[in-house]
């Protein structure tokens, strides 16, 4: 079954963002599928604006994307939530919860704790309250519920919503879309032919548009057809984290080197990302160890038995997300070392811009 996922995951893919005739012949064939999801789209969208009450006594910021995987909203709603707290907010953090089996049931409004069950509310969800640590978290589906229970329970004056820039159900007062600056909008086309979820003219109701690295002329190009301000951000790897029982941090990577080999696991919407932010990281060593590549469906649910890899001379070890740490946590019976990479998102040209931009939408 995860052979079965990861290849159609790689086909997608192909399609989504390949060049070659097959690519575009292939999304060509899909194109009617895509007007159909446009029409569904569209409907939903219509109920759900037709029935939302825009009167919150709360402002919130919702942080998405208009393309289907990962573009880096996570780590970016973590430094968003820090530095509007050291502006004085409160911030309240919202999420579906997707990946949590919690949405098998009635799926309450549910507040997440530093010890929650990632595998029941969800990885990102426990790793964004860790990150966070006094800040509240609440999953729902229907996020109005969680903004509710947060309303109830807790003192926050502002609320990040954690994706759902298409969860029309949930007042906005500002939108933040984030793109991933290596892959833009593929082929532009709609699910299920393309990467979008919405069409990139969608851009012109949002506020703010962030670039996850540095795009090229013809993506900035795209976007600036929308009078939206810009800013870009970049990952910064951290640390380096032990997950066994230790719980050891170093912010020196290059350990990493005295091991002959490094199996890299991630389970997240572009695991390529990870995988050649670690390469790099490693190459500037001579005698880099040799790195073995496990990517994993996005929310991957993991078993022990996931990371039990062939060794070759016992010299090893497994390195991995850290929205992946918080589900392995407890694997004690693995015989390789076990680590997490820590990133953080870094504001560019600096960490002030965005926040003070964000600060003078909210007061307006």
């Amino acid at each position: 079954m995860q052979l079965i996922k990861k290849t159609i995951e790689t086909f997608i893919s192909r399609i989504w963002y390949g060049q070659g005739v097959a690519s575009r012949a292939a999304a060509l064939l899909l194109s009617p599928l895509s007007i159909i999801y446009r029409s569904i789209a569209d409907e939903n969208k219509r109920k759900a604006l037709a029935n939302r009450v825009d009167d919150l006594p709360i402002k919130t910021i919702v942080i998405g994307n208009i393309t289907a995987g990962g573009t880096g909203k996570t780590p970016l709603l973590i430094a968003v939530a820090k530095q509007l707290a050291s502006k004085g907010w409160s911030p309240g953090i919202i999420s579906r919860g997707h990946g949590g089996l919690y949405l098998k049931g009635e799926a309450l409004a549910t507040r997440v704790q530093l010890d929650s069950d990632p595998f029941w509310v969800g990885d990102e969800p426990v790793l964004i309250a860790q990150a966070l640590q006094t800040m509240p978290v609440v999953v729902c589906p229907r996020r109005i519920e969680a903004v509710a229970l947060l309303l109830k329970d807790t003192d926050c004056n502002i609320i990040l919503s954690d994706d759902g820039l298409q969860h029309y159900a949930l007042p906005r007062d500002i939108e933040v879309v984030l793109i991933d600056a290596a892959r833009g909008f593929g082929n532009q086309k709609l699910l299920p032919a393309g990467p979008l979820r919405e069409p990139i003219e969608r851009l012109k109701d949002s506020d703010i548009v962030i670039f996850n690295g540095q795009p090229s002329p013809q993506l900035k190009a795209t976007v600036a057809q929308y009078p939206l301000a810009n800013y870009s951000i970049s990952m910064a790897v951290d640390s380096l984290r032990s997950i066994d029982s230790s719980g050891l941090v170093s912010n020196d990577l290059s350990q990493l080197n005295r091991y002959s080999v490094i199996h890299l696991v991630a389970g997240i919407g572009h695991p390529e990302r990870f995988f050649n932010a670690i390469h790099l990281l490693l190459s500037d060593n001579e005698n880099a160890p040799e790195v073995i590549e496990h990517a994993y469906p996005d929310h991957h649910c993991y078993k022990e038995s996931d990371l039990k890899f062939p060794q070759h001379d016992g010299n090893e070890a497994i390195v991995m997300t850290a929205k992946d740490a918080v589900k392995c946590a407890g694997f004690i019976n693995n015989p390789l070392p076990l680590y997490a990479v820590d990133v953080s998102a870094r504001f560019e040209p600096s960490d002030t811009a965005l926040i003070d931009a964000i600060c003078s939408q909210l007061v307006n």
